[in-house]
C-alpha cells in the first residue's frame, strides 16, 4: 500500500478500502485519519495477514546467502 493510497483514504470521507500487500481489502467505514489506522491496525493482527508476513520473512531469509560450508562439497554455499 502506497503512501498516495492512505493519504487518499484519508480525505474520502464515504470510507476507505485498498488492497494490502498480503492480497486481502482493508476497509473503514470512515475516511478519518483515526479510522484508517484503526482499519490497519485491525487488518494487520487478521491471520492472513499474519502468515504472509510469516511467509515474506521465510523468502528474506532464504535470499541470504549463508556462511556455512556445504556439507556435501569443498565450497561454501552462495559462492560461485
Amino acid at each position: 500500500m502506497s503512501e498516495e493510497a492512505l493519504f487518499y483514504g484519508y480525505r474520502n470521507t464515504e470510507g476507505y478500502a485498498t488492497e494490502c500487500a498480503c492480497g486481502d481489502q482493508i476497509t473503514s467505514q470512515f475516511g478519518t485519519e483515526a479510522a484508517v489506522a484503526e482499519a490497519i491496525r485491525i487488518h494487520q493482527g487478521t491471520t492472513v495477514h499474519q502468515q504472509w508476513r510469516e511467509w515474506q520473512k521465510a523468502v528474506h531469509a532464504l535470499q541470504r546467502p549463508t556462511r556455512h560450508k556445504c556439507p556435501c562439497h569443498n565450497h561454501q554455499d552462495g559462492a560461485a
